[in-house]
């Protein structure tokens, strides 16, 4: 190679060369150097990308060929549980809220609704077991005010209440009691008339008796109360209890029923509640985080309104059971489709061939036994038959034959001998014809001779 910077560093202190010539072919061998460079870097950055795009390949297949067991790896790896929301409870205001009657609380007055500003809470109800997404009676007046109650859950209410009578067990040895459940949903309010009914009004200045009539109407809304498992009807009589709690309670609220009233119903047994107990029956605790409606769409084009527990479902149990059926049916190794397809009478008679024998028709009991004891038809391998027995069922088997085949025979001598005998009668028949024509033609013969 002539390299450049050779003759430069030969001639640097000769001063007979032209410089500028010389300094400029210098320069484009230099730049010509340089485009090669570039085009080998190039060359190198396309090498990289083709091998990193490769290797990235090669990752993913092994990445599906393992997805199972990359899934066995991370369930039993355990779950970091996530953090519970900051708490803001600048956007929420002052709250009127019931609760039982408590001096402390409400000071003698006859009103039974506080104002508490709701809290953005993540913590967990003892009573009810579950979580709470918010709270509308902060904590501390709540354990004030429950301290003279028993608290009762869905569990221990069945025990308590048991059929026939359904009413409280002697086991209940407390006055002051509650009940506790989420609000499910609201049924619309109920008037229920009486008939009319005249009274009679007297006037002392005029000594005259009026007649007037009137119309008794009674008011009444229903609750449907559950616990995420089971479901509990409660009823609520009075004009001033739905004045007071058919606006305020909600569906998904946490409530406390003070010594309800039980009553036998269609469905075993419900909870009531009147004015006789007074106002503060209810005591509104907060919103469960656990209680979520189900929403999935039915054949009416209406959304159901079933509920579930969003800690271990994702919709109610009518629809996870569809969800399961729709399942399993994809499934061939848990499907019945699996074994074959179902064959009915009809087309067994019709393809035999294909199928196998016709389905065997016994007369008596004894020839389905004599059938099943015998050795064509062994239902296992490992039965053991005793010689004596497996004789006598080759005898009665060798006279069945014998019988089958007499019987044959008879049948196939009957049938020829009537076919004789009726061949036979045919023949005297058809003579008797042609004798009597003849005679005709005789007598015919002889009248016209003479």
């Amino acid at each position: 190679m002539n390299d450049p910077r050779f003759d430069l560093y030969s001639k640097e202190n000769d001063l007979s060369f032209a410089s500028n010539e010389a300094i400029n072919d210098a320069l484009e061998e230099i730049e010509k150097h340089k485009r090669e460079i570039a085009k080998l870097e190039e060359l190198i950055e396309k090498w990289r990308d083709e091998i990193s795009r490769k290797a990235k390949v090669q990752d993913t297949r092994a990445e599906t060929s393992n997805i199972l067991f990359k899934k066995l790896l991370d369930s039993e790896k355990p779950k970091l549980q996530k953090k519970p929301p900051i708490v803001t409870n600048n956007n929420f205001m002052l709250r009127k809220v019931h609760s039982f009657y408590n001096d402390r609380l409400f000071k003698g007055s006859s009103d039974n609704r506080l104002e508490f500003q709701t809290e953005e809470v993540m913590e967990t109800c003892e009573y009810s077991n579950t979580n709470l997404s918010l709270r509308y009676i902060p904590l501390e007046i709540v354990e004030t005010v429950l301290s003279d109650y028993r608290v009762i859950n869905f569990a221990k209410l069945f025990k308590l209440v048991r059929p026939p009578n359904y009413e409280f067990s002697n086991d209940l040895r407390v006055d002051n009691f509650c009940v506790v459940g989420i609000v499910h949903e609201i049924l619309p309010i109920k008037f229920k008339q009486k008939e009319f009914f005249e009274r009679s009004k007297i006037d002392i200045d005029s000594n005259k008796i009026k007649k007037a009539s009137t119309e008794v109407c009674s008011k009444n809304f229903s609750v449907v109360l559950t616990d995420l498992k089971h479901t509990l009807l409660l009823t609520i009589h009075g004009n001033k209890l739905i004045k007071e709690y058919y606006t305020s309670i909600k569906a998904g609220d946490v409530i406390m029923i003070e010594a309800p009233n039980v009553y036998k119903s269609s469905r075993g047994f419900a909870l009531s509640i009147d004015e006789a107990g007074g106002l503060n029956q209810i005591m509104e605790i907060g919103k469960c985080a656990n209680y979520s409606q189900c929403g999935m769409k039915l054949k009416d084009g209406k959304k159901c309104s079933g509920f579930y527990d969003n800690r271990n479902h994702k919709n109610c149990e009518y629809h996870e059971e569809i969800d399961l059926d729709v399942k399993l049916s994809r499934r061939m190794e848990l499907n019945s489709g699996y074994l074959g397809r179902r064959i009915g009478p009809q087309e067994k008679m019709k393809n035999t061939h294909t199928i196998g024998k016709v389905d065997l028709k016994f007369k008596n009991q004894r020839s389905f036994n004599r059938f099943h004891n015998s050795i064509e038809y062994d239902d296992g391998k490992d039965m053991k038959i005793n010689k004596q027995e497996q004789k006598k069922i080759e005898k009665s088997k060798k006279d069945n034959l014998r019988l089958l085949r007499k019987l044959q025979m008879k049948s196939a001598s009957t049938n020829t001998n009537t076919i004789k005998e009726s061949v036979i009668n045919n023949k005297q028949k058809n003579d008797k014809k042609k004798n009597e024509l003849l005679l005709l033609l005789q007598k015919d013969l002889i009248n016209k001779h003479k």
